[in-house]
């Protein structure tokens, strides 16, 4: 099993090549300099709407996007200007709890970016405290490559939901308590940490009669919105959200939640 956005990632470089052969053929006299070529292709790939499905924005530094609320508004400290916007009643409140400001959503509220997705490498997170009661499927971040739920319809556990198929982490958010949830992708596998710790890697079950084994997955991480556009988000309290545009690992995981926070659960 594999996401729309890897067949992508792992086919348009080769489709490039392959199609320019078709055309041009063999003929001396009809082939194309790979230096005049490349460029040409680079551009043809990444910026045609509605067909590209390259997931990797642009980034001034490691952070890609990095929200504190601390200005009573959703403002990118990364430098980069990817400010987000609060709609349908979400706001900015005074958490305490060595939060600071963080923002209220209910289940129809939701803060949107500019960004869709981020595919690999990457890492995604943010401090969650939902309140105890959730609508079934409730959502953490959205895009239109898929969804990071807070449970899903069998399970009280954070699921993704991509391209149909959904991917149970067996991590719970426990309610009315604040908890870090983050995911990364280094190009084998996502890894899912649980308050700063890795506490599963994201897989799916293979039913071929010769494999019969769980094997890795490489989710899109979405980030076009926190919560839902569909009235179906997370309610509660999100505050630190912050996506990186490389992998990251335990120790570091710590360290970025703290900067997000003054206690750690």
């Amino acid at each position: 099993s594999v996401t729309r956005v890897e067949i992508y990632d792992r086919l348009s470089k080769a489709a490039d090549a392959f199609a320019e052969k078709l055309w041009a053929g063999s003929k001396n006299s009809d082939s194309v300099a790979y230096a005049k070529w490349a460029p040409l292709a680079k551009k043809l790939r990444e910026n045609i709407p509605g067909i590209t499905l390259r997931r990797r924005p642009e980034s001034k530094g490691q952070f890609l996007i990095s929200y504190d609320f601390e200005d009573g508004a959703v403002k990118d400290k990364s430098g980069n200007g990817y400010d987000g916007k609060l709609n349908n009643g979400a706001k900015v409140i005074d958490a305490g709890e060595g939060h600071g400001k963080a923002v209220q959503l209910s289940a129809d509220s939701f803060i949107t970016t500019p960004l869709e997705s981020i595919a690999y490498p990457y890492a995604v997170g943010m401090w969650v405290k939902p309140n105890g009661e959730q609508k079934a499927n409730a959502v953490l971040l959205e895009s239109g490559d898929g969804r990071l739920l807070i449970s899903n319809s069998t399970s009280q556990s954070v699921t993704f939901e991509q391209d149909g198929n959904i991917y149970n982490t067996q991590i719970v958010l426990p309610p009315n308590t604040w908890s870090h949830i983050a995911f990364s992708a280094d190009g084998t596998k996502t890894s899912v940490f649980f308050n700063m710790r890795r506490q599963a890697i994201v897989q799916y079950f293979n039913p071929r009669w010769d494999q019969l084994r769980n094997e890795t997955m490489l989710m899109t991480a979405p980030i076009n919105s926190i919560g839902s556009k569909s009235g179906n988000s997370v309610d509660g309290l999100v505050d630190g959200f912050f996506v990186l545009d490389r992998a990251s690992y335990g120790g570091e995981m710590a360290f970025l939640g703290k900067h997000y926070a003054n206690a750690l659960p």
